[in-house]
């Protein structure tokens, strides 16, 4: 299997916080909100890193 790694763009943004919200709503996973899902704004907490 190939991987690529993308920088994040604005195009990455509703799909990587609908999979990141997925699993707050269906894990035990430690994240910020607790089972909250956060916001698309989000996105921008991931573009820094």
């Amino acid at each position: 299997m190939t991987y690529r790694y993308e920088p994040p763009t604005e195009t990455h943004r509703a799909p990587v916080i609908d999979i990141f919200n997925h699993y707050i709503a269906r894990t035990f996973a430690a994240y910020p909100g607790g089972e909250k899902p956060v916001p698309h704004a989000f996105f921008d907490r991931f573009a820094e890193v």
